[in-house]
């Protein structure tokens, strides 16, 4: 799967933070070369997005903003991604990952941490033009990596 982790197909290399349309606009293009067709539409209520395997589409609400949209799509393709074909806590879990890795790219993630380290969610998720669960996961994904981290000897 040449999608499965972004950082290795160019989408993490760079150093400049990414306008939202400019990220919906790569996500786009993944469904086209994963063969996806995309919805905007008038979902049920509680429902942001959806991935339907079997008829290779993905329906967003069309209630959403700018950045909730390119959210719940990133998290949508990388079920795609992944091959998901029911909704299940781990499936979940691997989608949001996806999504925050892609939106978040490790370099700028990084560079963010560095700079503004003690801010809270929401200015992370205003800087990156994402919802804050996409930051919530980034943060978890930052703090399993600083658990694996050898320790100095002394």
């Amino acid at each position: 799967m040449k999608y499965s982790d972004p950082r290795y197909i160019g989408f993490g290399q760079r150093w400049r933070r990414l306008k939202v349309d400019e990220r919906f606009s790569e996500l786009v293009s993944i469904t086209q070369d994963l063969g996806l067709r995309i919805h905007v539409a008038d979902l049920p209520p509680g429902k942001l997005g959806l991935h339907c395997h079997q008829t290779r589409e993905i329906w967003i609400d069309v209630d959403l903003s700018p950045s909730e949209m390119t959210s719940v799509l990133a998290h949508e393709v990388g079920h795609a991604v992944f091959g998901h074909e029911d909704s299940t806590p781990e499936n979940e879990v691997q989608a949001n990952e996806w999504a925050a890795v892609f939106l978040v790219p490790d370099d700028e993630w990084t560079a963010y941490l560095d700079a503004y380290g003690g801010c809270k969610t929401a200015f992370f998720a205003d800087c990156f033009g994402v919802m804050e669960d996409v930051i919530k996961t980034r943060w978890d994904q930052h703090k399993r990596t600083m658990n694996k981290a050898p320790l100095c000897a002394v």
